[in-house]
């Protein structure tokens, strides 16, 4: 009898002593979670920022050449200037923040004039559809592009602010012709410049290939 009291005290003990065991390592567990380093979180999003700045630009980039072509058939232009990359060449020496930085200016200045050219389209020409299905498309994005390329700055250099919005045009056509002009030199210049974002999108290293000390 008192040898069963003995085997029941010793199994009792050795499933305390298990539990025991086991609580503790799950504490241990835990504390080890509790100090791993967290997740680099800016740098994450950073790369996610670039990775949508280049799928939309690369969007863009296509979409401007299909509302180019509904534009020139609608209005009867058959001709385009040539691309002349002086200011990319320009570029060349300047910052990577700065490129960014001149890169959200101009989205900014593209998506105001290619409103502007919808108030044209919307009140000389009744808005056509052919027209207005692509340019609607293109603005809209344009507007997303700017917002991805300011949160890329601030993810990429977050000790430089980003630059303020240029101030809006005042934009003045006073007849049909000059606005049907000014919306076609406004597509153009789009699709002209929408290259060269993209590359400076790709070119290596990239914004979000540096340390966050060195991002200044």
């Amino acid at each position: 009898m008192r040898w069963n009291d003995d085997m029941a005290r010793h199994s009792e003990t050795r499933r305390w002593g298990k539990a025991v065991g086991a609580q503790a390592a799950l504490l241990l567990t835990l504390l080890a979670l509790q100090w791993r380093p967290a997740p680099a979180l800016p740098v994450f999003n950073c790369l996610s920022t670039l990775s949508k700045l280049k799928h939309l630009t690369s969007v863009l980039s296509h979409e401007t050449g299909n509302l180019l072509k509904e534009y020139n058939a609608y209005h009867g232009f058959e001709y385009r200037t040539p691309h002349v990359p002086e200011q990319a060449a320009a570029a060349n020496g300047s910052e990577p923040s700065e490129l960014l930085a001149d890169a959200y200016a101009s989205s900014v200045s593209f998506n105001r004039s290619l409103t502007k050219v919808k108030e044209y389209q919307i009140l000389e020409w009744d808005n056509p559809k052919s027209v207005g299905k692509h340019l609607n498309q293109v603005t809209s994005n344009l507007q997303s592009q700017s917002t991805l390329l300011g949160d890329l700055i601030r993810l990429a250099y977050p000790a430089k602010p980003v630059r303020s919005t240029p101030s809006p045009p005042h934009y003045f056509h006073d007849h049909s012709f000059a606005k049907k002009e000014f919306g076609w030199e406004q597509i153009v210049g789009l699709g002209d410049w929408l290259p060269g974002v993209y590359g400076l999108l790709t070119a290596g290293p990239g914004p979000c290939d540096r340390s966050t000390e060195d991002r200044r």
